[in-house]
């Protein structure tokens, strides 16, 4: 949309999607194949998204005389569309958890575990490399 590019330019706002879902905590969906292993969740997720057609919820905000803000205050219409997109993008992940319910599962599974043998001192958290392996 070019509203969302204006308001970007204008107040600095980003309107980008991100490759982690508050839900999942630092895992990162690019990594993970679908359970057909075809395409990364991160690319089933902005499928789901696409087709739920956010652009129609967005457009009234896009057209409301709603104020912009500034670089260092983001005003009503930033805050509701970004809103907008949160709202579809978590709607767009409950709906790829149905889709993938063992892949997530286990991903989801092997994080908490990561992080509870980092907080009882087992390794650090966060290490990308000699990080425990899981068998499954």
């Amino acid at each position: 949309m070019r509203e969302m590019d204006r308001l970007a330019r204008v107040t600095g706002a980003t309107f980008t999607t991100g490759y982690k879902h508050q839900m999942t905590g630092d895992l990162d969906l690019r990594t993970v194949m679908t359970s057909d292993g075809s395409k990364t969740l991160f690319d089933r997720w902005n499928e789901i998204y696409r087709e739920m057609n956010p652009a129609e919820a967005l457009l009234p905000v896009a057209e409301a005389d709603l104020p912009d803000g500034t670089y260092q205050h983001k005003a009503l219409k930033v805050e509701t569309m970004q809103a907008v997109i949160r709202e579809y993008r978590d709607m767009a992940f409950k709906q790829l958890m149905v889709e993938e319910p063992d892949v997530l599962q286990k991903k989801f599974v092997e994080l908490k575990v990561r992080e509870a043998q980092a907080k009882g001192g087992m390794w650090d958290y966060g290490r990308r490399q000699n990080a425990p392996q899981f068998e499954w």
